[in-house]
């Protein structure tokens, strides 16, 4: 794999991560100028275990790395499990022994530097507490909202000024926007470059804790809390195998250490494991069935999602033969061409019509519909875009397109054996404060006859999946896009 970046000083960035024949990334070797980029890493992996070898590289019996080099190279830095995945201690390069507390959910809620390996100290009436330096966590849903550093964990009092992260179409912070306290003027205070894994590039002297696809990053390990297990961007994988199996219709997956198939720039891990079946209408996960075949599904019943997180909570998987409001989701090739639709529609076109018309371009963008089928071919599933639909105006009811008409013949639904579905996007534009309606048409409802049907709304970046009738699922747009 090659990566390059132009960074933020016009800079020409880039690595070159050698990847064997198994899909294990063999380290980096930057090729790139300029910069305080991440330095040159060799790697030795097992094919027979895919675990990571070499000098300071240790695992238990389970396939946790319980000993790895430190970051800088001077030092190791060791890690005992509660479980497979969920580090409980670990002692840094410097010997501090930092200890991690978990809810039911999995999900970390307190960090403790511990002095002398001790994570609670007397109180001074009888009790204990815990130690000073500490951080607490706090989630809306599987996302990390606020992380409250306590005492030495605290870098500089500036960060208990408000702040905002603003983020790119993974969730990764790229820059963080202060207002100035006396004018009260935004301004940017920081700016964040990242390698596709998530190695920061210049870092900058008070990094941001929250960086790669909105995860913690701690600074005694610089693993990511990602959930159900820790991410090390250093390494470009996990350091303890999936806990879910992997599966045979997708041989990525049988490398449990790899990172979101290996292709970090279109798709996120967003709880640390292989990708998960439940998610409800708000994009959060809410649990498995137990295999890994590669499909999401949209749980729109609200009894039947409390169903699903509470058996896994415990650690259970939740039968599909249990849901009866699941809607499926389509394959991530799918949606990657949805993704595509919805940017040319908000771009300028020169092709816009309808079969039997004459062009009506889009000069401004935003104001055309784009969209097309997807089915099989000698079994092989495939896109078909078609042609975009006229330009239109935010005065009318809507504007329309031929989802059938095909930009090239030969890949058309009279090439398809079975068509699977279609989709379109409505337009984004706004005129004189009137923008084109978002969710499905009543002419969409009547032409919704495939088994999945699709509208996205490009300004309100919502994907709703309907039938002949009505809406039967809606999901947001930028997790239906990161999703593997």
């Amino acid at each position: 794999m090659i990566a390059s970046d132009i960074g933020l000083d016009d800079l020409s960035l880039g690595y070159n991560a050698p990847m064997d024949s198994y899909g294990h990334i063999l380290g980096r070797v930057v090729t790139g100028g300029g910069g305080e980029l991440p330095s040159s890493l060799a790697l030795v992996v097992s094919r027979a275990t895919n675990r990571l070898g070499g000098a300071g590289y240790y695992h238990d019996v389970l396939g946790n790395l319980v000993t790895m080099p430190a970051a800088d190279g001077v030092g190791t830095v060791s890690m005992t499990y509660l479980d497979q995945g969920h580090i409980g201690t670990l002692t840094d390069a410097a010997g501090v022994v930092w200890k991690y507390y978990y809810d039911a959910d999995g999900k970390r809620r307190i960090k403790a530097k511990t002095a002398g390996g001790a994570a609670t100290e007397p109180d001074g009436q009888g009790g204990v507490r815990l130690v000073a330096d500490r951080s607490y966590y706090f989630y809306e849903g599987e996302n990390l909202i606020c992380q409250q550093d306590i005492g030495a964990l605290v870098q500089d009092e500036s960060q208990y000024e408000p702040k905002f992260l603003l983020l790119d179409h993974l969730g990764s912070t790229r820059a963080e926007l202060v207002f100035d306290p006396v004018s009260l003027a935004p301004q940017i205070q920081e700016f964040y470059d990242l390698m596709p894994y998530g190695e920061v590039i210049d870092p900058p002297t008070m990094q941001e804790n929250v960086l790669f696809t909105g995860k913690s990053r701690d600074i005694e390990s610089g693993l990511d809390n990602l959930g159900a297990r820790s991410y090390s961007s250093a390494f470009c994988r996990f350091p303890s195998v999936d806990p879910l199996t992997g599966s045979a219709r997708n041989p990525q997956s049988w490398n449990r250490y790899s990172y979101a198939v290996n292709n970090p720039l279109r798709f996120i891990d967003p709880t640390g494991m292989a990708p998960a079946d439940y998610w409800d209408e708000r994009g959060r996960h809410l649990g498995s069935d137990g295999q890994n075949d590669q499909r999401n599904l949209i749980v729109t019943n609200e009894v039947e999602a409390t169903q699903i997180k509470n058996a896994d909570r415990r650690g259970q998987p939740t039968p599909t033969t249990n849901i009866t409001s699941a809607v499926e989701m389509p394959s991530a090739a799918v949606r990657q061409a949805i993704g595509a639709a919805v940017q040319r529609s908000n771009s300028p076109a020169t092709t816009c019509q309808q079969i039997g018309e004459n062009p009506q371009p889009d000069a401004r963008g935003g104001r055309h519909e784009e969209g097309g089928l997807w089915g099989s071919i000698n079994g092989v599933e495939t896109v078909a875009p078609a042609v975009p639909g006229p330009a239109g105006s935010t005065s009318a009811d809507s504007v329309s397109m031929v989802t059938g008409d095909s930009v090239n013949p030969n890949v058309s639904a009279q090439q398809m054996q079975s068509v699977d579905g279609q989709y379109h996007v409505h337009p984004a534009g706004v005129d004189k404060g009137r923008g084109f309606v978002q969710g499905p048409s009543s002419q969409d409802y009547r032409l919704g006859v495939f088994r999945t049907n699709i509208v996205v709304g490009a300004r309100d970046r919502t994907v709703y999946f309907y039938n002949t009738t009505t809406t039967i699922a809606t999901f947001p747009l930028n997790r239906f896009l990161a999703l593997p």
